[in-house]
């Protein structure tokens, strides 16, 4: 759960400013596993070394 904190500022119609902090949640986003990958050597068979 991801939660945040939100500060609001308006002004009313009178012009009298009101100020208020909110939260909204939301689920957390999912986390990425890293793409890392190795590089690897496959041994082709029959071919002569040069």
């Amino acid at each position: 759960m991801r939660i945040r904190r939100l500060h609001r500022f308006v002004r009313g119609a009178d012009g009298v400013p009101h100020f208020w902090t909110g939260r909204d949640r939301a689920p957390s986003p999912a986390r990425q596993r890293p793409t890392l990958r190795f590089d690897y050597l496959d041994e082709v068979k029959g071919q002569a070394d040069d």
